[in-house]
């Protein structure tokens, strides 16, 4: 059974925009409140470059 290329550029980015969307409270503009502890935000952020490098890697494998 072989899945093709396109596929799998589609689950990376999906991912990514997981990843990037479940981070959205790192920037208190779009919610209400603000992240009290440092390791909330660590992690944040670990996930939202995660989700970053996620998307860039399926634009850059689709060429």
């Amino acid at each position: 059974m072989k899945i093709n290329k396109y596929f799998y550029k589609q689950i990376t980015f999906w991912f990514g925009n997981l990843f990037i969307i479940s981070t959205i409270q790192i920037f208190p503009i779009f919610t209400n409140h603000y992240i009290y502890s440092k390791e909330d935000w660590f992690r944040n952020a670990t996930e939202f470059f995660v989700g970053v490098f996620l998307v860039g890697y399926s634009f850059f494998k689709s060429k």
